[in-house]
């Protein structure tokens, strides 16, 4: 901020921009992406033929069970299911799957709203329950 209002960075200031927040993301990795995009990297993830290595416990138990490379095993609605939550600076993820099922994303803009709830809901109104 200027004395006489916000300084213009888009034009000849000579001030270099700035990278976004989500070039440097977590040491643990992730990625950032519309809802579409999420719930096509969990279909690809869920219909994987190396899906069976990715649920492979690697010594991590979560309040989920056992996490195998970033995949929770998981029951949603009765049914076997693999998913993934996350989260990026001001702003949250999870992607669910039923084995053999369809696919949702949701993804909020605060970090500490619990969006499992709402991927459930979606998943049982896709399933018509």
């Amino acid at each position: 901020r200027t004395t006489g209002g916000w300084a213009d960075l888009t034009g000849s200031s000579g001030l270099p921009p700035y990278p976004s927040v989500l070039t440097a993301i977590d040491a643990a990795g992730g990625i950032a992406g519309t809802a579409m995009d999420l719930a096509l990297v969990g279909r690809e993830v869920a219909t994987s033929p190396d899906l069976a290595v990715m649920l492979a416990p690697r010594g991590s138990v979560t309040a989920e069970g056992p996490y195998g490379l970033g995949i929770s095993r998981l029951s949603v609605l009765g049914r076997a299911a693999v998913g993934h939550g996350g989260h990026l600076a001001g702003a949250r993820s999870v992607w669910r799957c039923l084995v053999g099922g369809p696919c949702v994303a949701v993804i909020a803009n605060r970090a500490e709203i619990e969006l499992e709830p709402t991927a459930e809901a979606l998943l049982g109104i896709i399933l018509g329950r």
